[in-house]
């Protein structure tokens, strides 16, 4: 256990963001294309290969759906995860710069700017935060056992 793994555990949201932004995009290709079909075709579609396409279509907006779902779910477990352990932080200013970056998805230029503090000075408060995080997973503080097999 290190600090590099604390950090791929914080940044774990930002996969998952990533995940949701792309399939939300497939989302929009299928409805576009389905619209597409149904205003080319109109009322005429009763059979055939455009009703085979467009149930093809519907299937895939489903899917994908689905898939929405189940990553925001698991984006709101997750963001409940992190912030528990955040939380636990006595500092401000790093309950603060991580809130920011790991929660909230901001840009360590944009947590200077917010906090008024030079960027440099905004690192080292990140890693007096994933120091003290990392203490308190080896104390037995905190447990995380996920998919990094943190212990």
């Amino acid at each position: 256990m290190n600090i590099k793994d604390v950090r791929e555990y914080l940044g774990r949201l930002f996969s998952l963001e990533k995940d949701l932004r792309c399939i939300q995009l497939e989302l929009e290709t299928y409805r576009e294309a389905r619209i597409k079909m149904t205003v080319s075709y109109g009322e005429r579609i009763s059979g055939g290969e455009q009703s085979d396409k467009l149930a093809i279509f519907t299937s895939k907006i489903i899917e994908k759906e689905n898939e929405l779902d189940d990553i925001n779910e698991q984006i709101i477990q997750m963001k409940n995860d992190i912030s528990f352990i955040i939380w636990k932080l006595g500092d401000s200013n790093q309950r603060l710069v991580l809130v920011m970056r790991y929660i909230c998805f901001m840009t360590w230029e944009q947590i200077a700017k917010k906090m008024e503090y030079e960027l440099r000075y905004i690192y080292k408060i990140r890693k007096m935060a994933e120091y003290s995080v990392l203490e308190m997973i080896k104390s037995g503080e905190i447990l995380i056992n996920d998919k990094l097999d943190i212990k």
